[in-house]
């Protein structure tokens, strides 16, 4: 007790040496994931090409199709205005965004629960939450998030409740504008954050005034200051768009997100229904029962614990104390290394039960005269972690959605742990500092071992894709071919396509017109279910016709998570038939797409698009540089009959025959380019090369 009271002096003269073992852990976790956050293919290609083009001056919903709302794609494109377009540049400032998650977490956990539990809920979400990866596909995490609208939605919600604490602190009225421009914003961003926030903001106005006894004018008046500071972003962004398109046009389209709420074929896709666990009803109950019984289990351990220090001697207790803690994180690692996929799953029940018996203390300190302060901020705090698990309600986990929409229920949990069970166990036992001891170890190993989770997927990334500020680093070809050929794409697609081209990747693969800089003149994103549900494949053929890319990309992609396996085949169909009848295959990087032999690349160009003698020289190249020499030779005849004149296809032709050993044709090909170029030094090396092997092979 001496030491922890010297530690307590320590930390109240130096309150920054509590975040340092906290840096530690970012830095630790930052370092295993450098550069291997986002995914290379799903969805993050999104969160790139959106701003990136909306930096260029496009303009949401006139130019791109999107269905959220249009906070945070603007917010990207001005980073992006302002320094640069780049992977790195987002990581960076998410980077920023996250540690000031953090420290509003941290403000707000201490001033309901107390240091420790602050302490406890900051490294969990830096160790659990911020940077980890748990499935193979990226994106679920605060720096490359598969949505900006989520993470940035729980960011302002944090600020929201922080600057609702602050109310209660000063009773300044007007604070409530604030809180309503941030509810603003927040509803400019998901769907899912303005439905948990809404409710968690109405109980906090009322809990406001039921703590000051306010009157009904009194709440006219921040209800006023609420509406009104909530307005504020919605009005701007409304006017802003109206610029390019009619109002009427353009609000619709803010609140686009809102409708397909209520679009019974979105929310009957086989996969949100397995997200939200509504896929198996009993089943999910039935999990989430046992897991209950393990919470009770671990509550009567900690109970049995302090029950047992009531009878056991003085001089005994330090090593009762020692021996729980040993067994506490045990247990944790047990849970959290057998069961973490559904360790999480009854944590909107939990929630639940919790903030009702939050209200319920608020209510009885209030009418014994005290202040309800602390009990309002963990209310609304729990009410908004409650309803952020709507959309994962039966299938609660801390990976895929759940490291943003589980992350602020999991945090109120561990504070249950943290500051309520030593309490009660200090009121009833008199065990309050052991009862810590026993929470730490446990909270500690858990913690653990959910970062050791969370990392293990960055052990097995070591290919580079991308450059420079756009590099991103994945798995190597013996993993995922999906890798290697986006960075083949990449490297090589000059040689099938202007610099200027346009290109519109089927069904999804957005990122690769990010990474080459090529415009989708089409303005949609993807073209896999629940896109062709929303914007309906009428409009998208419609778009397709009227603005149709250069070139079409075709992208291996199993749609099975949402009832239907191929593009063109199981949905989209007459997309797909449009395209195979205007679009003609000039290249394959890999596997021929959706047939289900691998993965692939198909690029197809335009038909009306007439090919020059430069075109198929280039092309030719390519299939020189995959080792089809017949397919180039083809081409190189064929820009020679287009060009005879054109001196660089004689010298490919040249060297695709020196690889198949046709020295004659060899020789004769790159004595016509010396012809037509007598400069050409490559097709002179190339000749005496050939009449060399020509020679030897006639000995």
């Amino acid at each position: 007790m001496i030491a922890m009271s010297g530690i307590q002096q320590k930390l109240d003269r130096y309150p920054f040496l509590v975040y340092l073992p906290v840096i530690l852990t970012g830095m630790i976790m930052i370092s295993l994931g450098w550069r291997k956050w986002p995914d290379i293919l799903i969805d993050f290609g999104r969160e790139l090409y959106v701003p990136w083009q909306l930096s260029e001056g496009k303009v949401l919903y006139r130019d791109i199709a999107y269905f959220r709302g249009p906070f945070s794609a603007y917010f990207n494109a001005f980073l992006f205005r302002v320094f640069s377009p780049g992977v790195i540049t987002l990581a960076a400032a998410n980077f920023l965004l996250a540690m000031s998650l953090f420290f509003g977490i941290d403000r707000i956990f201490r001033k309901a629960y107390g240091r420790l539990a602050a302490f406890i809920a900051g490294m969990s979400f830096v160790s659990v939450f911020a940077f980890s990866q748990y499935v193979k596909v990226g994106n679920y995490n605060f720096l490359s998030p598969y949505s900006h609208e989520l993470t940035h939605g729980i960011i302002f919600s944090v600020l929201l409740i922080y600057v609702y604490s602050v109310y209660l602190d000063r009773k300044k009225d007007a604070l409530w504008a604030v809180i309503g421009l941030i509810y603003g914003i927040v509803a400019l961003t998901k769907l899912e954050v303005t439905i948990a926030l809404t409710p968690a903001v109405l109980l906090g106005l009322v809990g406001a005034a039921y703590r000051v006894k306010m009157g009904v004018p009194g709440i006219l008046k921040i209800s006023g200051y609420l509406v009104i500071g909530a307005a504020v972003p919605m009005v701007l962004f409304s006017l802003y768009l109206s610029r390019y398109m009619p109002l009427s046009t353009a609000v619709p389209w803010i609140f686009f997100q809102f409708a397909q709420a209520l679009n019974p074929n979105m929310v009957d896709l086989v996969f949100y229904m397995k997200v939200a666990g509504r896929d198996d009803v009993p089943g999910n109950l039935m999990v989430m029962m046992k897991c209950l019984g393990a919470y009770a289990g671990i509550l009567a351990f900690f109970g049995a614990g302090t029950y047992a220090l009531k009878k056991t001697e003085p001089g005994a207790r330090t090593l009762v104390t020692a021996a729980a803690a040993i067994i506490a994180a045990g247990m944790a690692f047990f849970l959290a290394g057998k069961y973490w996929a559904y360790s999480l799953r009854p944590m909107a029940l939990v929630l639940g039960v919790y903030s009702v018996s939050i209200a319920a203390r608020a209510a009885r300190v209030s009418r014994n005269g005290g202040d309800i302060k602390k009990e309002l901020i963990i209310l609304v705090f729990s009410v908004f972690a409650c309803f952020l698990l709507i959309k994962i309600v039966l299938n609660t986990n801390l990976y895929h959605y759940g490291f943003a929409l589980a992350m602020p229920g999991f945090l109120v949990m561990t504070a249950i742990l943290a500051a309520e069970v030593p309490t009660l166990a200090g009121r009833y036992a008199g065990a309050f500092f052991e009862a810590r001891v026993w929470v730490v170890a446990f909270l500690a190993a858990l913690l653990f071992q959910f970062a050791v989770s969370g990392s293990r997927y960055y052990g097995i990334k070591d290919y580079t894709v991308g450059s420079g500020g756009d590099a991103v680093v994945t798995y190597s070809a013996k993993m995922s071919s999906k890798g290697y050929w986006l960075g083949q794409f990449i490297k090589f697609h000059g040689y099938l396509m202007p610099e200027k081209a346009t290109v519109t990747v089927f069904p999804e693969g957005i990122m690769l017109n990010y990474m080459t800089r090529k415009v989708n003149p089409t303005g949609h994103i993807d073209f896999i279910p629940p896109e062709v549900i929303m914007f309906s494949e009428e409009v998208m053929l419609s778009t397709l016709k009227e603005k149709s890319p250069d070139y079409a990309v075709i992208m291996d992609r199993n749609t099975k998570e949402y009832g239907s396996e191929y593009f063109g085949r199981d949905y989209a169909k007459e997309l797909g038939s449009w395209i195979d009848k205007n679009y003609t295959d000039i290249f394959v990087f890999g596997k021929t797409p959706l047939k289900g032999k691998g993965f692939g690349i198909l690029v197809k160009k335009r038909n009306d698009i007439p090919d020059d003698a430069s075109s198929l020289n280039k092309r030719g190249e390519l299939y020189v540089i995959s080792g089809n020499g017949a397919e180039a030779l083809s081409l190189f005849s064929a820009a020679i009959k287009l060009d005879p004149s054109y001196g660089k296809t004689y010298y490919n032709s040249g060297y695709a025959y020196y690889k198949a050993k046709d020295y004659a044709k060899a020789v004769e090909n790159f004595r016509k380019a010396i012809e037509i170029d007598p400069g050409d030094l490559k097709a002179e090396k190339g000749l005496r090369a050939a009449e060399k092997a020509a020679s030897l092979k006639n000995v």
